[in-house]
């Protein structure tokens, strides 16, 4: 290390370090393809998907998203519903920590929702290039 001390200008460190090839976190979604109702509960699972070289082989984080709606749609995806018998109402946001989560659609169309996995060193399935996505059809009763 060189530095601007008048005493010692100049300092050898030695230093020891471990390498990693970091293999990445594979996000995978059973059903690619789904139908609902408007209003209809959609449960998501995420918990096949796995971290090659992590602990057990399991991702640390999972985050679902939406990522296209139809113009209008404002539901988010929630670790569960507060009241099951009116969903409507919401619920806490999804848990990084759980691979599931549920989603109420409030509008007919197609939504694309997709699910992102992490692991221990930070390293998400989207990086990678590995997409895990779900197209949902929602129509009206």
């Amino acid at each position: 290390i060189v530095s601007d001390d008048p005493i010692n200008p100049e300092r050898r460190i030695d230093i020891l370090g471990r390498g990693t090839s970091n293999q990445c976190p594979i996000a995978v979604i059973p059903m690619t393809q789904a139908y609902a109702y408007v209003d209809a509960v959609v449960s998501l699972d995420g918990s096949e998907s796995y971290d090659p070289d992590g602990p057990n082989q399991e991702p640390v984080g999972y985050e679902w998203v939406v990522t296209s709606r139809p113009e209008g749609s404002t539901r988010m995806i929630v670790e569960e519903f507060d009241n099951p018998d009116r969903p409507e109402l919401g619920g806490p946001r999804d848990l990084d920590s759980t691979p599931t989560a549920q989603f109420l659609p409030d509008l007919p169309g197609d939504y694309t929702l997709a699910l992102i996995v992490r692991d221990g060193f930070g390293l998400d399935s989207l990086t990678c290039n590995n997409e895990a996505l779900m197209t949902l059809t929602v129509r009206d009763r």
